[in-house]
């Protein structure tokens, strides 16, 4: 979990990647993991990996949130950053953002209230602003010329405006294609390549808008499957 933490992290402050492996761990992950667990220093040498490069090498949920890279023998980057990886996505993930988010408005708020400059990163200014995070839209071609569309990250702007099941049945009537919703991993997938869809999640879903989607994949230009 601390991992995943450090990987968000990694997106929210918008550092450019390539990253080097060593200012990854120094920079994000050492803080994650006291975030994960109060004050925890995480020591690769009392874990069965023994080191961070064999940790990454064999978890599968790191692996498929990042893309390592090397540039020279030993020394590795993160090439790349899967931004839809299941485990960036977890509730449990979320969860210390969100907690770590108002821990830092707190702070921010005694130091002005103390005249003091408060220098800790804040990575999300708040739980309202977490909860109306980015939604991410994949158009993806599938076993020949099977085209669809997987959504991650509906799952706030759903609980003020519609369920997941009766989002499903709407789309299926407006599109005329197969649609499905998972709740427990927060993924929406559409068949086809719709080329009205961003527009009409912004007006259909109130709180999100064009500039909360973050597109994965090139946009369609026509209606076609």
């Amino acid at each position: 979990r601390a991992f995943c933490v450090a990987v968000v992290r990694v997106l929210e402050s918008r550092t450019p990647l390539p990253l080097i492996l060593s200012t990854f761990q120094v920079t994000f992950l050492r803080a994650a993991a006291a975030d994960v667990r109060d004050g925890w220093a995480l020591e690769w040498k009392r874990t069965s990996w023994k080191k961070m490069l064999s940790f990454l090498k064999d978890d599968a949920a790191a692996r498929d949130a990042i893309v390592l890279k090397e540039v020279k023998p030993g020394s590795f980057t993160i090439a790349e950053i899967n931004r839809l990886a299941d485990a960036l996505l977890a509730p449990d993930v979320e969860e210390v953002l969100m907690r770590c988010a108002e821990r830092d408005e707190q702070e921010q708020q005694h130091a002005a209230e103390a005249g003091i400059e408060n220098v800790r990163i804040q990575y999300r200014k708040s739980a309202k602003v977490t909860k109306r995070a980015k939604v991410y839209i994949r158009y993806e071609q599938v076993r020949g010329n099977k085209k669809r569309i997987t959504v991650k990250g509906l799952a706030p702007y759903l609980v003020d405006n519609v369920s997941g099941p009766e989002f499903e049945k709407e789309l299926r009537g407006k599109y005329a294609c197969q649609v499905s919703y998972s709740a427990q991993n927060d993924e929406l997938v559409v068949g086809g390549h719709q080329i009205s869809f961003e527009e009409f999640l912004v007006q259909r879903l109130d709180g999100l808008s064009a500039a909360m989607i973050e597109r994965l994949g090139k946009k369609p230009k026509s209606s076609k499957k």
